[in-house]
């Protein structure tokens, strides 16, 4: 399970949940500002789109996907799809214009973050870690480091 701040307003933050959904929070009250039916199976991870103005989430999913969420219109605006596996990473590149996206099997895959349209694979991956603070996504066992 995993919660990420909103780095234009560091008050709110989100959560995801093997129950479908993402929560956004505010840190002043108890109860979710409201929540996304995001996915057909358990939510495994979240991340806010961090350059440019779009207010966007990325989840990633049991159901084999990635969505992009639109958080102030409460919009769906995309799905990845052709993951093989349960979606257990996302990130959007602090600079670039990536999300990258990772397997629990270890494989990655590359996106353009405006066109959606997937770059390529990184494949046998013994194990991916991805610090939103710090901004990074390491793999171990191949040796792929990327800063997001």
């Amino acid at each position: 399970m995993q919660v990420t701040f909103n780095p234009k307003d560091t008050n709110t933050f989100a959560s995801e949940s093997l129950d479908r959904t993402i929560k956004i929070w505010n840190l002043g009250s108890p109860n979710p500002n409201f929540t996304l039916d995001a996915h057909q199976k358990g939510v495994n991870c979240v991340d806010y789109f961090t350059s440019g103005v779009k207010p966007y989430l990325i989840i990633g999913s049991d159901d084999h996907t990635a969505k992009v969420w639109d958080y102030q219109n409460k919009s769906y605006v995309q799905t990845l799809e052709g993951h093989t596996h349960n979606v257990s990473v996302v990130c959007f590149h602090l600079e670039l214009p990536i999300i990258i996206t990772s397997f629990k099997d270890g494989n990655v895959r590359i996106w353009h973050s405006t066109t959606y349209r997937y770059f390529f694979p990184l494949k046998s991956m013994s194990k991916v870690l991805y610090a939103s603070e710090v901004g990074l996504l390491a793999s171990f066992g191949v040796g792929i480091f990327c800063p997001c």
